[in-house]
């Protein structure tokens, strides 16, 4: 008998925990299938099992993990008998459930074979309930550390109910701002949330903690302070915003130093990425003197330009699209149709 190793469930949504046991198997055996399905005793499903299936590929997977629905699966021509379900087991309590699971598997499918795969101990915290909880409650460090950044998106985008949400980057005077609020301009339906603007709101807390130094020397210098003084507020008011956002808007949350090494924000507030940026840093410099915030350049070494944001895109599996403020007025509003094309598909481009 020729085993075929499958791993089903609804995995709404698929966390790094089942990535992990998926991955595990896959290791052993070499070929396993995760099939995502709807299990209608579990209350209202986040998304559809052919939804789920897409979330899978937001995860570093080996090449020997092949993920179908339930319809899919039932397609190709298999043997009852041949079929070993593997099944992750985290604490007691799946224990206990995996009792209800084989007896339902065995009188519904015939399905007798299992292997039982033990979750890693940094794992055993995961789980698709938990997640959809941390999502209502919009704690978004937590949930990044269960889901991929895609699927932080799409749960994000479920939770405001919301058609797109965007984090936009980029370095200081490539113009973010203008373009964003000609976006917004030209559709009604963009939502422009400006992070910068905290800062006003922020003040009392920087001026109480570092006085009246010079706060771009503290950015720069002393980071790791600054966030601890200003991180869990400024996430508030990040938060505050989103939750204030009109349903099925599209949202572009202008993060610029979003991807720097120390922050990385797609891990909490999604994949779905906008590029701002200008061919060479020459052109930010004139933008950032001419407007008469010089102090700004010293920024513009930190914040990633485009070929490293794509590097690091490509890495975790993040979508972007970028935008390029070098040229004109007409050649900026070309590129703001194209954005508001691309938001009306829900589409970004792959990096």
């Amino acid at each position: 008998m020729r085993p075929i190793f499958i791993y089903p469930g609804s995995f709404c949504p698929p966390t790094y925990g089942h990535a992990e046991i998926a991955k595990r198997t896959a290791n052993l055996f070499r070929k396993i299938t995760v099939i995502c399905s709807s299990n209608p005793e579990k209350e209202s499903l986040w998304f559809s099992p052919e939804e789920c299936k897409q979330m899978w590929q937001t995860y570093e997977l080996c090449p020997g993990i092949a993920v179908k629905t339930f319809s899919e699966f039932t397609e190709t021509n298999i043997e009852i008998n041949e079929l070993v379900m593997i099944r992750g087991i985290r604490d007691n309590r799946d224990l206990d459930y995996e009792k209800n699971v084989v007896v339902f598997n065995r009188e519904n499918f015939g399905i007798v074979n299992y292997l039982y795969v033990i979750s890693d101990k940094g794992f055993r915290h995961i789980s698709s309930t938990s997640a959809r909880e941390l999502a209502g409650r919009l704690d978004l460090l937590e949930l990044g550390e269960q889901v991929s950044p895609l699927v932080v998106t799409r749960m994000l985008e479920k939770v405001l109910n919301i058609r797109n949400l965007y984090m936009v980057v980029g370095k200081p005077g490539s113009g973010k701002s203008t373009f964003l609020r000609m976006l917004c301009e030209k559709n009604p339906e963009n939502v422009f949330i400006n992070t910068d603007s905290f800062s006003f709101q922020l003040r009392p807390l920087l001026e109480e903690a570092f006085g009246n130094v010079d706060l771009v020397d503290i950015a720069i210098n002393r980071s790791e302070e600054l966030k601890e003084v200003i991180g869990k507020p400024w996430l508030e008011l990040t938060k505050k915003s989103l939750r204030s956002v009109p349903r099925n808007s599209n949202v572009f949350l202008e993060i610029p130093y979003g991807f720097q090494e120390d922050k990385m924000f797609f891990r909490f507030f999604g994949g779905k990425i906008i590029y701002v940026g200008c061919k060479n840093e020459e052109t930010n410099k004139k933008r950032i003197t001419e407007r008469g915030t010089p102090h700004l350049v010293k920024f513009i070494d930190r914040i990633p330009g485009k070929e490293e944001t794509l590097k690091i895109a490509k890495r975790n599996k993040l979508l972007v699209t970028c935008v390029d403020t070098s040229g004109s007025l007409e050649d900026l509003k070309r590129e703001v149709v194209k954005i508001n094309k691309t938001v009306a598909t829900k589409e970004v481009h792959n990096a």
